[in-house]
């Protein structure tokens, strides 16, 4: 599975972050009465897909009112900020 982008000092991945941040949210929204879908709730193995695309058509297939999609990207230069 590609793990997105990686700390390698802290051992983090963008994969490992916003499944945690992913679960979070679900069960923050499903306490709150609204039906959740996951397109990944832990490690998979989609390098045959395009995980975008799949993710999407997926959503699309649920008919899905609203589409959420996690990223926790990184850039080499300390001088970049923002969100």
């Amino acid at each position: 599975m590609e793990p997105g982008a990686v700390n390698h000092e802290l051992g983090l991945t963008e994969a490992d972050i916003v499944v945690s941040i992913g679960l979070f949210l679900w069960r923050l929204l499903a306490e709150e009465g609204h039906e959740v879908l996951l397109s990944r709730a832990g490690p998979i193995d989609d390098s045959d897909t395009d995980q975008l695309t799949w993710r999407t058509d997926k959503a699309n297939q649920w008919g899905a009112d609203l589409y959420i999609c996690l990223h926790c990207n990184s850039f080499s230069n300390p001088a970049a900020n923002g969100a």
